[in-house]
């Protein structure tokens, strides 16, 4: 799956100083201190979130999903986190066009490709600030 508007989102995220992380392409330990050393995580869904387990307490992350697709699993893994907040923005786009939409299984609609809404994305981080 791949971010359609990432660029949007990273301009977003860099006039806020984010730093970019593959976690793809860091070994075990550089994920363990990627997720371990930043304040908010601004991630798609994915294995990749499994990391959480070793966010600080006090950390924040915002879960990007494609539309219609919500699924729980990191949230429930973000709440065994002592102080970890967990918030979600779901998919501008997302799986088709609406009257397809309804024929796709769960499976395939999670590894679609996500249109970040980059507004709530912005709105979400400026209520985890204050």
């Amino acid at each position: 799956r791949s971010i359609v508007n990432e660029a949007e989102l990273l301009r977003l995220l860099d006039d806020r100083g984010f730093v970019s992380v593959d976690p793809g392409q860091l070994s075990v330990k550089e994920q363990i201190r990627a997720f371990g050393t930043a304040s908010v995580i601004v991630a798609p869904h994915g294995a990749a979130l499994a990391n959480l387990i070793f966010a600080r307490p006090g950390a924040a992350v915002v879960e990007l999903f494609p539309q219609g697709c919500l699924l729980p699993d990191y949230w429930r893994l973000a709440s065994s986190v002592a102080g970890l907040r967990y918030r979600y923005v779901s998919s501008l786009g997302g799986p088709g066009n609406r009257s397809n939409r309804s024929n796709r299984s769960r499976a395939a609609t999670i590894v679609s490709d996500i249109e970040v809404d980059v507004a709530a994305v912005a709105a979400t981080l400026s209520e985890l600030d204050g």
